[in-house]
């Protein structure tokens, strides 16, 4: 009677779980708009990186008339800008991952996911993305069997999701590129080498194709990635770990032993020994000299990464104080939010290389919850 129950309790959670797939996610539609032509059609991942992409990486099999209309409605919106992906972008990536979390939450893997698997719809100034193609009953069937039989079925299920994941990522930043070259699976060749220079989707991206599915983090685990933060949340867990990095000695001698080549600092593409020749000499002159006295108010070192992260807090701080004059010479940026990209330009390793240490360090404290929930690879 005990296994019967249980079968039964299976079958109810398995309902739900449909239920809870066919409520959250909008129709995977897009609607076109061009005066009087209005074409509802499906518009899937592919269609948008191929409309969007500045290169011939993409081959176009589908009628390209249709790309050119999409690519107008689409109008200004980017998916990168200076090599990284825009906030839109973000947001998008965002919204596929939460979306396979939620499949997983409920027991379902979506056992094919792939770029002709997402469809998109355009609202104000984004992009949405809707995950279709899930053959649900199937999946419920697999559930089902998986939770008699106990072998852990599920577990295999939703580790093939992340490796497409990490596929699908891929393809999105570069621009229709694939991470694995190769028919025979015993010689396939993670090609990562797009990422370099870019290290917070490496990062991701590689414990996502990684060949041990047990390494491979979970959907609820990478919406707490580098990869998905917003701006202002890049800023401010460099700015907090500057604030907290006194309480913690062994991260704060880890961060002194880091150096201006590791997190690449750079000015205009060339290497630089002391970070303040990165930034323009009148923007450090207001940042260091009082206005009134003209003493100067702070002292740096210039080849320290701790003082580096003092620096962008401090600037960080002032900047809406900042007078027009000053404002003008930080090329590209109009508010505060933008400092992330200017600085992210001048140090691109910065972030990843600080998140690794104080991951490392303070995953479980109490003051770096919010940078790490449930993350845990």
């Amino acid at each position: 009677m005990k296994k019967i129950r249980n079968i039964f309790e299976h079958c109810w959670n398995c309902g739900n779980c449909k239920e809870n797939i066919n409520d959250p996610y909008l129709p995977p539609v897009i609607k076109w708009y061009d005066g009087d032509l209005d074409l509802v059609q499906g518009c899937n991942l592919e269609d948008v990186v191929k409309a969007c992409s500045d290169s011939q990486s993409v081959p176009v099999k589908g009628n390209k008339d249709r790309l050119v209309i999409l690519k107008k409605v689409l109008g200004d919106i980017e998916l990168t800008k200076h090599g990284r992906p825009t906030s839109v972008s973000v947001k998008f990536m965002k919204d596929i991952v939460s979306q396979l979390a939620e499949l997983h939450a409920s027991g379902i893997s979506h056992g094919d996911l792939k770029p002709q698997n997402i469809f998109v719809i355009k609202g104000v100034r984004r992009l949405c993305a809707k995950l279709s193609d899930m053959s649900t009953s199937k999946r419920l069937r697999e559930m089902l069997t998986s939770s008699l039989t106990q072998i852990g079925y599920g577990h295999q299920r939703s580790a093939g999701d992340m490796l497409m994941l990490g596929c699908v990522l891929f393809f999105y930043i570069t621009g229709g590129k694939h991470p694995i070259f190769g028919g025979d699976q015993n010689k396939e060749v993670q090609n990562l080498s797009l990422l370099k220079d870019f290290p917070e989707a490496l990062h991701l991206i590689s414990l996502l194709l990684s060949p041990s599915p047990e390494l491979r983090p979970k959907a609820i685990e990478v919406l707490h990635f580098p990869l998905l933060w917003k701006s202002m949340k890049r800023l401010s867990f460099l700015c907090d770990t500057y604030d907290l990095i006194g309480n913690y000695p062994l991260l704060l001698n880890e961060l002194e032993a880091v150096t201006l080549k590791d997190i690449g600092a750079n000015c205009e593409g060339k290497p630089v020994f002391r970070w303040d020749r990165t930034m323009h000499e009148g923007v450090m002159n207001h940042m260091l000299i009082d206005n009134i006295t003209g003493v100067q108010k702070y002292y740096y070192k210039y080849y320290n990464i701790p003082d580096l992260l003092r620096f962008m807090r401090n600037l960080k701080t002032h900047y809406i104080q900042f007078p027009k004059n000053v404002k003008e010479l930080m090329i590209g940026v109009s508010q505060r939010k933008d400092l992330d990209a200017y600085f992210t330009s001048r140090f691109p390793e910065l972030l990843m290389e600080v998140y690794k240490l104080v991951r490392k360090h303070c995953e479980k404290e109490e003051d770096f919850k919010r940078y790490f929930k449930s993350t845990s690879v």
